[in-house]
């Protein structure tokens, strides 16, 4: 198919100085909004202010141990713990010294990007020409005009700049999350793209418990698997986060859940917690490739909800595989996969990571299985906080790029009845998704 292309009018965007259709809404580099929100957009940030959650004491009758947190308290505290949310700019010389840096290395740009794009080429062209630019931009700082802005402007310029040079840093860790619900196949589909099954075989309703992340690593590191645990005082944070809880609800069905969990987490104290909850230095735990299936279980297996056993999980921050990358790798060494326990899995912590991983990431697979569509209500909940966390205050041209969808347990699907029931519970999520997200990915039939 063919098209006219017809004469455009262009304007550069305010705060980039990228070159843009007037009638952009965003900025396609630095994504500023550069026109009114339309009436949709309107109401979706309306939306955004009051969303549509359930309560926090409302519980499942299927799953007494899915709770809800309060929001607004969650985003306030994620920005107090996290230093990503009010970070400082970097300093102008610091920045120009990154771009110099990418630009020397530009000649070896493509060995970063192993996979085999049928635009590859004009892709990192494009990259390139970016960094020219990112470059020039940051020499202005340099000169005396720009000296002499007032200190909030020039912390501004900074931000943004940094923000540029960070997205064009093609050398750095690229992180890639797994995020659904419980069951939906997150750790099956990572074993998938890494090529090969690292994970131990969770033994019936098991899910994995904790944050669990695959770095490929260069042919010089060992793999190995990193444990690491909390501290103490993160440790007895949590304690007083659930006791807290038990006093502050009204609902008996969830002071009760609350206090088995309160029981376990002391049970994993008891137990573990002179070995592992070192103080304020937290300790960690180095597996060899060759003990991975033998003890992989313990640090990430979530246990049955009816075991009685010490729960070591507890007591674990995150674990971490260093994996060398296969020839047919879709990531470079240095990349980071993340597989992030669901929700509705007995584990308060569970939501708290969630919130807390979204907060830093360059790419997202959103992983939901043909068991439990969007009309599950925990399933909206794990899509909400997508669209809180990387959708919210970006361009969709970027928030789409970022964010795919996998389907999972789609072969159960064997009638026209069975696949239009599926593709209706689907429905309710696409909201959550940017406006043109399939515009970027084309997923097979019908879309």
């Amino acid at each position: 198919m063919h098209y006219t292309t017809q004469p455009q009018q262009l304007t550069t965007c305010p705060q980039c100085d990228n070159v843009v259709r007037v009638d952009a809404e965003f900025c396609n580099i630095c994504g500023k909004q550069l026109q009114p929100a339309s009436p949709r957009g309107q109401t979706q940030h309306n939306h955004t202010l009051a969303p549509s959650i359930p309560h926090i004491e409302e519980v499942y009758e299927d799953d007494d141990e899915y709770l809800y947190e309060d929001e607004d308290d969650d985003e306030a505290a994620d920005t107090a713990t996290n230093p990503d949310t009010a970070r400082l700019p970097s300093a102008p010389g610091e920045i120009l010294h990154l771009l110099h840096r990418l630009q020397e290395q530009s000649a070896q740009i493509e060995r970063y990007f192993p996979a085999g794009l049928s635009d590859k080429t004009q892709k990192l062209l494009a990259w390139k020409k970016q960094l020219q630019r990112a470059y020039a931009c940051a020499e202005l700082f340099e000169r005396p005009q720009l000296q002499q802005l007032e200190p909030n402007q020039s912390s501004k310029l900074r931000h943004h700049l940094a923000d540029a040079a960070h997205a064009l840093d093609f050398t750095r860790e690229y992180a890639v999350k797994l995020i659904g619900h419980t069951g939906a196949g997150k750790s099956t589909l990572l074993a998938a793209m890494l090529g090969q099954d690292i994970f131990p075989r969770l033994a019936g309703g098991a899910v994995t418990g904790v944050c669990t992340r695959v770095r490929l690593c260069g042919e010089h590191e060992p793999e190995e698997m990193r444990v690491h645990f909390l501290s103490r005082s993160a440790f007895d944070d949590i304690l007083k986060l659930t006791q807290r809880a038990i006093q502050d609800t009204s609902n008996t069905r969830l002071r009760e859940t609350y206090a088995a969990e309160l029981a376990i987490l002391l049970k994993a104290s008891e137990t573990f917690g002179e070995q592992y909850l070192n103080g304020d230095e937290p300790s960690i735990e180095i597996v060899p490739r060759s003990r991975w299936q033998e003890e992989s279980r313990l640090y990430i297996e979530e246990p049955a909800r009816d075991s009685t056993e010490p729960r070591l999980i507890r007591l674990i921050d995150y674990v971490e595989y260093t994996l060398h990358a296969s020839e047919h790798a879709l990531l470079p060494p240095g990349s980071v996969l993340v597989d992030l326990p669901g929700g509705a899995a007995g584990q308060l912590r569970h939501e708290t990571i969630l919130r807390q991983e979204l907060n830093a990431v360059d790419a997202v697979v959103l992983v939901i299985g043909n068991n439990r569509f969007g009309d599950d209500d925990r399933t909206q909940r794990v899509f909400e906080q997508v669209r809180r966390k990387v959708v919210q205050d970006r361009s969709p041209e970027v928030a789409a790029r970022m964010i795919s969808l996998a389907v999972t347990h789609w072969d159960e699907i064997n009638s026209a009845a069975s696949l239009e029931k599926a593709l209706g519970s689907l429905r309710p999520l696409l909201r959550v998704l940017p406006t043109n997200y399939s515009s970027y990915h084309h997923h097979g039939p019908g879309n």
